[in-house]
C-alpha cells in the first residue's frame, strides 16, 4: 500500500508448472483509499524455483484503461 492505493487480484485465468519453472496469469484492479478504481487490466508472471523458493523472473501487466493524451 502506497499513497492509499491497493492492488487487488481479481481472477487467476491460468497457471502452470514445468519442472522448476512456472507461470500465472490473471486480472487486477487498483483502487484508492475511497475504493474508487484507478486502473484495471491483466498480468503475466513467470517464476523459477531456486533452492525450494519460487522467485519472480519476469512480470508484466497491461492496463485496460485508455492511453492518456499526449502532452502539448
Amino acid at each position: 500500500r502506497s499513497a492509499g492505493l491497493s492492488i487487488k487480484n481479481v481472477a487467476v485465468t491460468g497457471a502452470g508448472v514445468s519442472g522448476d519453472s512456472g507461470w500465472i496469469s490473471g486480472s487486477y484492479v487498483v483502487v484508492d483509499a475511497n475504493g474508487a478504481t484507478i486502473d484495471s487490466g491483466s498480468y503475466l508472471s513467470v517464476h523459477r524455483r531456486i533452492n525450494g523458493v519460487w522467485l519472480y523472473i519476469r512480470d508484466t501487466w497491461n492496463s485496460d484503461r485508455p492511453v492518456a493524451p499526449a502532452a502539448k
